[in-house]
Formats: structure tokens, C-alpha cells, sequence
């Protein structure tokens, strides 16, 4: 960056200060650009030698300011203070008016009391990245507006506080490897939620995090959880929830049945331990339209023929992909889909012998994909297709000895159909 840049007082706008080395910019440089607004985004923070610097950046006297960025080295190998950077970091505290913070790759093992500090009362979006020598987080909950909360990296970390958050909407916590379990502090009951108005939920790289999850999350639509082999359970209450993800977790995840009156969309990747869905779970899912599994290698069938589906009737798209031990989509002879389905792909699935029975009579299906199911040797024994079919692909299907009754007469112009190669 240019040496002279603080001669530029009436400067409005300044996305990024790069803190140099040496005889570099320092940033005490920033004490004259006192008109600055919008976003400021400071690097290379490490080189701040001399905490007075930061002191005379004056950062709690540029009221202009909405977004702050403060970021350190990214590289924690390295020879590093961390009660010096507390200090530096101490020092940079902005005005209370600020809206968004940004703390990364900060060395110190706290926060100064300022983050946190319930008189910033404008502010909705907080980020801690990276700070992988801090022990214990400050108490955010106490921040009256915050709406967006995201923690990540914080490898010291043992335990997260259950606090009173009244106006968050996004929580997303990753890659927390020493993160253990979520604590209620005394006094505060467990089972009672503390997120009223929580949108959002990731949970993710957290492969020590055991225990139960906060129960009653009454405004979530959408949740995220992926490695995080540990956590047993979902929430209790997700009677909003619209949208859920699950991946590299263990199958006791679905045992529990949590209220999901409002979910509409299912995704499951590398689940290990899951052979079926248990049909307490399937009766759970009332709302469901898209439901999407991959990648889960000990997965058999989707459930046992006799399944009660009377509660899948808004199944509407199936996706099957790369789940090498799936032998058919039910098990059992006389298994049959949802009645509603309009999308059915299955790919990749190397043990897959057969498709279900009854395909003809899904009277809404639109389209159907089977690739790369080289033990595929045939449809179901009730064969032929709907003539809602819009769509037909069939690839890599090696063993396939014969195509459904009827599919040479189909003659919509939309078709698309491929033989077996």
C-alpha cells in the first residue's frame, strides 16, 4: 500500500489496510483517515510491533464505520505472543455502533472483554475464524441484535454455552476439533429453548462433539450436521424445520424421531451404519418431497417391504447416488413407491439387481435415470412405464437383459430414450 496514504484525510472509503513490515505502513497510519466509512478490512496484523500503534489507530473514534475485518497470520508453526496480540487486539476496539465483526487467525488464548460487550447494541453479524489458541468463548448471547453467529476453527475450544440469543437467526459452527459438548449454565433448564428466533443451524467438523443438541429449535428451517460421528441425536421439536442435511454421521442420528411436520427436503451422504430407514422415521416425514442418499456404502434397501408409506404420499423427487451395497430400493417382493414420485434417479449403484415393482403404476412420474448399475438385470416383473414419462435414461447398465414392456411405443417428442451400453 502506499507510505503516504494517511495523507489523504478526507478519505471516505478504504475496503483494505495492509499492515506492513518494518519500515512498512504501519497502523498507526490509520489515525488520520478519521472519515472513513462502509467496510475496512485490516491484514497482516502480526506485524504490529508496538501496541501503542494500535492505540493511535483510533479505531473507536471512526464512527463512520459498519464492517470491521481484523485479521492475523494464518500460520500458528510460527514463534507467536498471544498476550501481545491480546493487547494489539484490545487496543483496536471500534465504536459501538459497528454492525458486522470479523476476528481471524488471532493468536491470543481470550478475547478482550470488549467482544461480546452488550452495549454494541447494532450488532447483527459476528465472525471468529481461525483463532486456534483461544480456550473458552465470550459470552455472545449477551449482544441484543445479533442475527448471524459463526464460530469456526477454534480448535481449543472444549465447551460451547447454551446462552439466551434472542434475536439470532444463523448459527454455523465448524471445524471445532476439541469441541466436546454444549453446556447449560446453572440455573437454566436444558430441555427449554434458548434460540426463539434461529433460522439456520451448521454443525460441521466437529468429530469429538457427543451429547445431546439444544432440544427445542421452534423457528429452524434448515440444519446442517456433517462430521460429526459423535452426535447420536437430532433435535427434539423442529416442527418448522424445511431443509435437513446430514453426512459423515453414525446411523444411531435417525433412531430418535424428532418432530418434522414441515421438512421437505432430505439429504444424506456417508452414513455409516445405515442398512434401512426405520419406519418410525419414514412416519415422521409427512411433508417430505425430495429425498437424496449418497455415498452410503452400507445402506441395503430403503426400507422392509410391508413399510407403512402412507405418510410419503409428497414424495416427489428420489435420488440414489454411489451407495455401493444397495440391492433394491425395497426389500421384499411386493415393495412399492411412493405414489406420487416424479423424479427417480439411481446412479452409481454397483449391487443394485432390480428396480421396484409397480414403476407403471407411478402415474406422475416424469423421469427416470439409471446409470452405471452393472448388476442391474432387469426392471420389476410387472414391467412397463408411465405414460407421464417425459424423460429415460439408462447408461453403463452392462447386465441389463431387457427394457420395460411398451417403451418402443412411446412417442412424446420430449422423450429422450438410450438403450443399455
Amino acid at each position: 500500500m502506499p507510505l503516504q496514504i494517511s495523507k489523504l484525510t478526507y478519505l471516505r472509503l478504504l475496503p483494505k489496510f495492509i499492515v506492513g513490515q518494518g519500515n512498512g505502513l504501519g497502523i498507526k497510519e490509520l489515525m488520520k483517515l478519521s472519515h472513513l466509512q462502509g467496510q475496512l478490512w485490516i491484514i497482516g496484523l502480526q506485524n504490529v510491533v508496538n501496541v501503542r500503534d494500535a492505540e493511535l489507530s483510533g479505531l473507536h473514534e471512526k464512527l463512520g464505520l459498519d464492517e470491521l475485518a481484523l485479521e492475523w497470520i494464518d500460520n500458528f508453526q510460527v514463534s507467536r505472543n498471544g498476550g501481545d496480540e491480546l493487547h494489539v487486539l484490545s487496543s483496536l476496539q471500534p465504536h459501538r455502533s459497528l454492525e458486522k465483526l470479523s476476528i481471524k487467525s488471532y493468536g491470543g488464548t481470550v478475547f478482550p472483554s470488549w467482544v461480546g460487550d452488550p452495549l454494541f447494541t447494532k450488532m447483527v453479524d459476528l465472525q471468529l475464524c481461525s483463532c486456534r489458541k483461544i480456550t473458552s468463548l465470550p459470552p455472545l448471547g449477551k449482544l441484543p441484535v445479533l442475527r448471524h453467529l459463526s464460530i469456526k476453527g477454534m480448535d481449543e475450544v472444549k465447551e460451547v454455552a447454551v446462552e439466551d440469543f434472542p434475536s439470532l437467526e444463523t448459527l454455523i459452527i465448524e471445524d471445532m476439533l476439541g469441541w466436546e459438548q454444549w453446556s447449560w449454565p446453572n440455573g437454566i433448564n436444558e430441555d427449554v429453548g434458548k434460540f426463539p428466533k434461529l433460522r439456520e443451524l451448521t454443525l460441521g467438523n466437529c468429530p469429538v462433539l457427543i451429547g445431546k443438541l439444544p432440544s427445542y429449535l421452534l423457528s429452524l428451517q434448515k440444519l446442517d450436521v456433517y462430521n460429526c460421528p459423535r452426535v447420536t441425536c437430532l433435535p427434539e421439536m423442529l416442527p418448522c424445520l424445511r431443509e435437513l442435511n446430514v453426512g459423515e454421521c453414525q446411523e444411531e442420528i435417525f433412531r430418535s424421531v424428532p418432530v418434522l411436520t414441515s421438512l421437505r427436503c432430505l439429504k444424506i451422504r456417508r452414513i455409516s451404519g445405515l442398512v434401512s430407514f426405520r419406519e418410525a422415521f419414514l412416519q415422521a416425514l409427512v411433508e417430505l418431497q425430495d429425498l437424496k442418499m449418497e455415498d452410503c456404502n452400507e445402506l441395503e434397501c430403503l426400507w422392509q417391504d410391508g413399510s407403512n408409506l402412507d405418510k410419503l404420499t409428497n414424495l416427489k423427487h428420489l435420488r440414489i447416488y454411489y451407495c455401493e451395497q444397495l440391492v433394491s430400493l425395497i426389500k421384499g417382493e411386493e415393495g412399492f413407491l411412493p405414489c406420487n414420485l416424479e423424479v427417480l434417479q439411481v446412479i452409481g449403484c454397483h449391487n443394485l439387481e432390480k428396480l421396484p415393482n409397480g414403476l407403471h403404476s407411478l402415474k406422475s412420474l416424469r423421469e427416470l435415470e439409471i446409470c452405471k448399475c452393472p448388476k442391474l438385470v432387469s426392471f420389476s416383473e410387472s414391467a412397463g412405464l408411465p405414460d407421464t414419462l417425459k424423460r429415460l435414461e439408462i447408461n453403463e447398465c452392462v447386465s441389463l437383459e431387457y427394457l420395460p414392456e411398451g417403451l418402443m411405443t412411446m412417442t412424446d417428442e420430449n422423450n429422450s430414450n438410450q438403450s443399455p451400453s
